[in-house]
């Protein structure tokens, strides 16, 4: 009789156990880490908060908050290796963190890491449409580390998204520009006159890109053009006269040269010899003229 009591009361025991579930030691403790984490962050003892957040970067629940706290607290501290170490592997494992991605782009940007920074920025572009600042962003991290390819293909994914402005196609046509890329600098203000012919912007961006590049006779069609289409537009006015005042003096120079070939070399020689002259060809008596005159010789001697 007694070994059967013992027995039931074993079987009760067993079943008792089981229906209170597995023990809750584990996540307890880790709750309670994350607690005293919390409360010395927000308390200022940030040697403190950085340990207890250490001991929750490998869990499955605090994992995200560690991560991001202790690069903050890194980063707050001017630790920005340590920071970026954090963010970076808190980007990885949490691709969604927005926060997370800003801190990880600051640290690398602060770091002078432009492919992670810029990486950086187009992510969080994509995971927030609507917001274009993050892909100027990564242009403007992408112009300061001279990586003018990417620089481009940031404008280009913003020309297709968010439409295309004469400001940003002038920033494209001066980074292909410093690319030497006349050819594809031209085809994009082309491309912008064709799609946008109501903008007046982009004739005058086109013909300044002709007369700088040794074009002034399509400068002016093109601008005559503009002023046709856009008769109260001053500026495309203003272009036109100063690129036909220029195109005219070059016209005209061009035509004295060849009709007065032996004036040249007598007129270089003038300019020349008044050029090296130490005194002035129409002298001015008094004391000061003469010091002057004087001071010049010397200049002259010790330069020779």
């Amino acid at each position: 009789m007694q070994k059967w009591l013992v027995a039931v009361q074993a079987l009760l025991f067993s079943a008792t156990l089981f229906a209170q579930g597995p023990s809750q030691e584990g996540p307890s403790a880790l709750s309670n880490t994350y607690y005293k984490a919390e409360t010395y962050r927000l308390t200022g003892r940030v040697v403190l908060a950085m340990e207890a957040y250490e001991q929750l970067v490998q869990s499955d629940e605090y994992a995200e908050a560690a991560h991001y706290q202790l690069a903050r607290l890194h980063f707050e501290q001017g630790s920005l290796y340590p920071a970026f170490q954090y963010a970076s592997n808190g980007a990885a494992l949490f691709p969604e963190n927005t926060w997370m991605l800003r801190l990880k782009a600051q640290c690398a940007k602060q770091l002078g890491d432009t492919k992670s920074a810029g990486a950086a920025f187009e992510a969080l572009a994509e995971l927030q449409p609507g917001q274009p600042e993050y892909l100027f962003d990564a242009f403007s991290v992408y112009l300061q580390g001279n990586a003018l390819e990417d620089a481009l293909r940031v404008l280009g994914t913003v020309a297709r998204e968010y439409g295309t402005t004469p400001e940003l196609v002038s920033d494209q046509v001066s980074l292909y520009l410093q690319q030497n890329d006349a050819k594809s600098a031209e085809k994009v203000l082309l491309a912008a006159v064709k799609e946008h012919p109501s903008v007046p912007e982009y004739y005058g961006l086109l013909s300044q890109f002709y007369d700088g590049n040794g074009k002034g006779k399509k400068a002016i069609k093109l601008l005559e053009k503009a002023v046709e289409r856009f008769p109260l537009n001053g500026d495309q006015m203003a272009g036109l006269d100063e690129i036909e005042r220029s195109e005219l003096y070059q016209k005209r120079t061009k035509e004295f040269i060849r009709s007065n070939s032996n004036l040249i070399g007598p007129i270089l020689m003038r300019k020349l010899k008044s050029a090296f002259n130490p005194i002035r060809e129409i002298s001015k008596p008094g004391f000061l003229q003469s010091m002057n005159e004087l001071h010049r010789i010397l200049i002259l001697l010790i330069f020779i």
